[in-house]
């Protein structure tokens, strides 16, 4: 069987991930003796270039985060490893333990919910009522 391109995207990532564990250390040695202003330019400008020579996948900001189903790097949750559209996905279909689709407070098919939502909105607009009465008296409107 051949790699289809999402396993080939995660692999390139995780060789990534392992080039710069690798050379992690050393860059940042590197990056600080570039960036010392005590030492001479001449060795400042020495480390520059041994930066420079590092591979550029050994930079931990060539890591991305990937969907391990589909590969895509983008709108990756990090607690689940997966996208959006994958976690929509599962979550939709109960694969996920914990994660329950939320709704909003009014519901048709309770009631209750509806009388103690409309109870919320009489009790919003009473305020209202009351903050705009507040104003009137206090710039000596009646």
């Amino acid at each position: 069987m051949g790699l289809n391109m999402s396993d080939n995207r995660n692999l390139q990532d995780q060789k990534r991930r392992l080039l710069a564990e690798k050379f992690e250390l050393r860059r940042k040695l590197y990056k600080a003796f570039a960036k010392d202003t005590d030492l001479p330019n001449d060795v400042r400008e020495k480390f520059r270039g041994k930066l420079a020579d590092l591979p550029r996948n050994s930079s931990f900001t060539r890591v991305m985060n990937r969907c391990v189903f589909t590969g895509r790097a983008r709108s990756v949750y990090q607690m689940f490893r997966v996208s959006r559209i994958v976690f929509r996905d599962l979550a939709s279909g109960g694969l996920l333990h914990g994660v329950k689709k939320s709704s909003c407070m009014f519901n048709r098919s309770k009631p209750e919910n509806l009388v103690a939502f409309i109870e919320q909105i009489l009790v919003a607009f009473s305020y209202i009522d009351f903050l705009l009465s507040l104003g009137s008296t206090v710039k000596g409107r009646s």
